[in-house]
């Protein structure tokens, strides 16, 4: 089917989705899923150790993930299947966790390509761009300000530095002590 319908003609890619909090807790997983699997669920974990299905992922209609700038709306119906309040995360939380999840999976299957890579995206495009031009900036401030240190300044405090060595270090000879008289 994969072969077919997506081009993933080299074997058998299977994906795995983590979502986890800011303390980098695993708050809700996917089981290993085949390549732009057109049903899943999502589970998490409760305090008692149980893994429980917290909701459930379905494509609506046979819609291509890798159609680009289709005339029908990519859509996934999602069903809530527990009510458990064993969650760690409570029922706000796992609404919030089955949205993140619904924006990840729909914006990285756009731009997955067949063998299971997420492409380059233009806003990655765009940042790294920004980066090299700042990371540029820097290099060429950075040049520019040595140029003018080593143009002007430089000459000025290698007299300066001489005129301290001779004062605190004189060039005269001392005889040592063990032959005085």
């Amino acid at each position: 089917l994969e072969c077919h319908q997506y081009g993933s003609c080299d074997g058998t890619v299977f994906l795995t989705y983590t979502v986890k909090d800011h303390n980098g807790r695993t708050v809700a997983f996917t089981p290993t899923l085949k390549l732009f699997q057109n049903k899943f669920p999502l589970l998490a974990t409760e305090r008692a150790g149980t893994v429980v299905t917290i909701a459930e992922f379905v494509r609506e209609g046979s819609w291509n993930p890798q159609e680009a700038c289709p005339s029908y709306a990519k859509k996934w119906a999602v069903k809530f299947l527990t009510t458990s309040k064993d969650l760690p995360d409570g029922t706000y939380g796992r609404k919030f966790v089955v949205g993140a999840l619904a924006t990840i999976v729909g914006l990285r299957d756009d731009e997955r390509t067949p063998d299971g890579l997420v492409g380059v995206t233009g806003g990655l495009m765009i940042n790294w761009l920004v980066v090299l031009l700042v990371l540029g900036g820097l290099i060429l401030l950075c040049c520019g300000a040595f140029q003018l240190f080593s143009s002007s300044c430089a000459p000025r405090l290698r007299i300066v530095f001489k005129q301290m060595e001779r004062d605190l270090f004189p060039n005269e000879m001392h005889k040592p002590s063990k032959f005085d008289p």
